[in-house]
């Protein structure tokens, strides 16, 4: 009998124990499941966030101009601006050939990892020194070629950060790997038979603590994990109801099914309010997220708009809640103009759907420019819906037009850089193919520009730019385009205009140069204007043929004295084809190699009884180019000052004019007291400054043999007025010996008398843009007479040089120059023909 009575009660309890045992698993799954979908939600929304950023970032056309021209500086100012409201913890720019850093930057409250994140075999989830990093790369290409590699992260492991996703899941995350390793987790999770079955619960110790775990598989893009989610199990209290549960059956049956009714009500209630919780903490963390999120059926009708959203499109939810999303907002294909419907496309191909560029967003605010995405929503593996994310590129498009005007202009003068003048001048050729429009380029250089840089240093050098500036803006036209290429270089862009135009424009920015005096600090400069221009038709065939065109033909006008107009006229004679960085390694190896060679020139005395007789001898190097092409000085030697080349180069040619047998013999013969005939030889600044060129010079004259008297060094004026100290340690040391020295383009500045009384200077060269006019100029005649003056007072011999016909030679000759030397007095000719000819003038 008390068998049969206590029989169905045990059974009554076995039954209530064992539903009760259900329930409560069935509650701890309801809140594993909850807490991993809000766990999803947050991971995909911090990888879709690092996936548009980044791809942002390596689409951006003003972060493409910075690393086609190198511009670091603003490369990595401009990451910064970029890195500020991304949400990411770092951003690195890597060159893809060397995987070299080109830049970085990193939130202040987390370090990106110390492991390479952008090589090529990166992974999405990256360990480093305790923490977890998801990362991202895109690579930043501009017409076919990869200019680098864009790549940030976002820490999981960050304390502040896992401190949050624990309070908001209300359990421990992790994440599980392909390898079956945990991540996230402080404390080793000790599983049964090591089985973690997506969707599946299983009881587990995280530690020394019972807890329960679950995971669940990623869906769509991303990498091949699972994510995990931790509760504890409260054993303690779980067991003291079983207890209470069995008692009060035991007692009452009808207490025990009250009191397992209303635990059971208790528990469906919590996990109703823990799943209630985490469709709140979705819908504030979409109302918090800085891009505009709408949601819509499957029918394309919205269904929940956050803040960001109503903000963007001026619309409140109410306005189009239940309504097709492109009722009253439409989205339009910029080069088009069409509508597009990517939410359709998403639902119907189940795919996000993005946009590849800038489209046009037309709601209650206007058209606005922003970029989207929408991607299906997914329930049971059926489409129920689509997201629609739209990001506000409004203010990027400012940051991109006011990087893009930074990098097309020149700082100082506010004009067009070389850069972007070079994309116009090339824009503009394009535009001649089959026409019969032309245009003109023109390349101008200033010339005695150093003098003022030397003379009152760079602040005045930019001043006098910018005044130059000005004055040919003055002369353009409105359609016309000015460009500062570097230095004292500008570039003009004559639009529709003929041949003889673009030469008259020339004469007249002449004109305005020679009528500007340049005024600073009670000093007064005259500068000159050297022009070269190259007409555009539509056979000419690309930017650096015409660019080319007009450089040499500037370098002409150079050549031909300077201050004038050369228009170039195309020959079949060779040009030099390389440009300054390509020259550099072409001047070390003609070092290396012996390809420098030298030619002379003469100086022969003023008046009649000079002809045919030379006293002085120039010695002039030349280069040969991979064609074995004579290429002029004025070429290379600019480009050697600018490189740091022109002591190598006044080296070698002191030793070759040392060694050379014909001039030692010649030299030796004229080492007598009577004799006055010299070789001359140039020396640069830049080897002035060097301590052991002056003994290097001492030390080959004495090796050589060289007899000191009859060797002239030539220096600038420049040179004189830059390094005065240097120059006068230089010159007193060798006159001393017995060398002779002559000032080259004595007159550019007229700074120099003072020194004159204080240094060991036997001849003068005349500068030749004052001397070339004085059968003409009466200003010039008046410059020349003043140098001749103060020359015969202090005994020193005048030279004046680019002597081009009789008229100036006669001129000068009257002027009281007393020697001459230029084209119109004798040309130069290669050292090999020297003995012949100086034989041929001693007898």
């Amino acid at each position: 009998m008390i068998l049969a009575l206590v029989a169905p009660l045990i059974l009554a309890v076995f039954v209530v124990a064992r539903t009760s045992f259900r329930e409560i698993d069935q509650a701890y799954q309801e809140r594993l499941k909850a807490g991993l979908v809000s766990w999803e939600v947050i991971f995909g929304q911090k990888q879709d966030q690092l996936r548009r950023e980044l791809s942002r970032i390596a689409g951006d056309d003003a972060l493409k101009v910075t690393l086609a021209l190198d511009m670091r500086a603003q490369l990595s100012h401009y990451l910064k601006e970029q890195f500020e409201g991304s949400g990411l913890d770092f951003i690195e720019l890597v060159d893809p050939a060397s995987e070299q850093l080109l830049a970085k930057v990193e939130s202040a409250h987390g370090v990106a990892p110390e492991v390479a994140a952008c090589t090529e075999d990166y992974r999405s989830l990256v360990e480093d020194s305790g923490r977890l990093y998801l990362t991202f790369r895109r690579d930043v290409v501009r017409e076919g070629e990869r200019l680098a590699v864009v790549c940030g992260g976002i820490a999981f492991s960050r304390t502040g950060f896992l401190s949050w996703l624990r309070e908001t899941l209300d359990g421990e995350p992790f994440i599980l790997t392909d390898d079956k390793r945990l991540l996230l987790l402080k404390e080793s999770l000790k599983l049964p038979n090591n089985d973690l079955t997506p969707g599946k619960m299983v009881e587990a110790r995280l530690g020394d603590a019972p807890v329960f775990a679950m995971t669940a598989r990623r869906s769509g893009e991303g990498p091949s994990l699972e994510l995990g989610l931790i509760v504890k199990r409260h054993q303690l209290q779980d067991h003291v109801v079983r207890i209470l549960q069995i008692t009060l059956i035991v007692l009452l049956i009808l207490a025990s099914a009250g009191f397992y009714l209303f635990r059971n009500l208790r528990e469906q209630r919590r996990a109703r309010e823990e799943l209630y919780r985490v469709n709140e903490l979705a819908s504030v963390t979409l109302s918090s997220i800085g891009d505009s999120v709408m949601t819509t059926d499957t029918r394309g009708w919205v269904n929940y708009m956050n803040d960001a959203a109503v903000e963007l499109t001026g619309y409140s939810i109410a306005d189009v809640e239940g309504k097709p999303w492109n009722q009253r907002l439409s989205l339009i294909e910029k080069k088009s103009g069409k509508a597009m419907d990517p939410v359709m496309a998403s639902i119907s191909l189940k795919r996000p759907i993005r946009s590849s560029d800038d489209v046009n967003l037309v709601g209650k605010r206007g058209q606005l420019p922003v970029r989207f995405i929408v991607t299906p929503i997914f329930k049971a593996g059926e489409v129920t819906g689509a997201v629609i994310v739209l990001h506000n590129t409004s203010k990027e498009r400012e940051l991109k037009d006011a990087l893009i005007q930074q990098v097309n202009t020149d700082q100082l003068t506010g004009l067009f850089n070389r850069g972007a003048f070079c994309q116009q001048v090339a824009r503009a050729i394009g535009e001649l193919r089959n026409t019969d429009r032309r245009h003109a380029l023109l390349c101008l250089d200033l010339d005695r520009f150093k003098t003022v840089n030397d003379s009152c240093g760079h602040q005045a050098g930019d001043l006098l730019l910018k005044q130059v500036s000005a004055i040919f803006r003055r002369v353009l036209r409105e359609s016309d385009l000015l460009a500062r290429l570097g230095g004292d270089e500008f570039g003009i862009l004559l639009r529709d205009v003929s041949e003889s135009q673009a030469l008259a424009t020339g004469e007249k920015l002449l004109e305005q140069i020679n009528h500007f005096n340049f005024v600073y600090q009670q000093k007064t400069f005259s500068v000159g204007l050297s022009i070269g221009v190259a007409v555009i038709d539509g056979d000419s065939s690309d930017f650096e043929a015409v660019f080319h065109a007009a450089d040499t033909a500037c370098l002409s006008a150079k050549e031909k004295g300077r201050n004038r107009v050369e228009i170039h006229i195309p020959t079949e004679e060779r040009q030099p084809e390389q440009t300054e960085v390509e020259w550099v390694p072409l001047i070390r190896d003609a070092l290396r190699r012996d390809k420098l060679f030298l030619y002379v020139q003469p100086m022969r005395p003023a008046g009649r009884q000079g002809r045919g007789k030379a006293c002085l001898w120039e010695v002039l190097v030349r280069i040969l180019d991979d064609q074995a092409q004579v290429v002029s000085p004025s070429v290379f030697l600019p480009i050697a000052e600018r490189y740091g080349l022109m002591p190598d180069i006044d080296r070698w040619v002191i030793e070759a004019v040392f060694r050379n047998r014909d001039i030692r013999s010649i030299i030796r013969a004229g080492a007598r007291p009577e004799s006055a005939r010299l070789i001359s030889i140039n020396l640069s600044g830049s080897s002035i400054r060097q301590p052991d060129f002056l003994p290097f010079v001492m030390e080959s004259i004495e090796s050589h043999r060289i007899a000191p008297e009859t060797i002239c060094f030539e220096l600038s004026e420049n040179t004189l007025s830059s390094h005065l100290d240097q120059a006068s340690q230089f010159i007193n040391e060798l006159a001393r010996l017995g060398c002779r020295f002559m000032i080259d383009d004595f007159g550019v500045g007229m700074t120099s008398f003072n020194h004159l009384r204080h240094l060991k200077v036997d001849f003068l060269k005349i500068d030749s843009a004052a001397a070339q006019n004085t059968e003409s100029d009466p200003i010039g005649r008046s410059l020349v007479k003043a140098v001749i003056d103060v020359a015969q007072t202090m005994q020193i011999k005048t030279v004046a040089e680019n002597v081009e016909n009789d008229a100036v030679a006669q001129a000068l000759t009257a002027l009281g120059v007393d020697y001459l030397q230029g084209y119109g007095v004798g040309r130069p000719f290669p050292l090999d023909d020297f003995r012949q000819r100086m034989m041929r003038v001693v007898a």
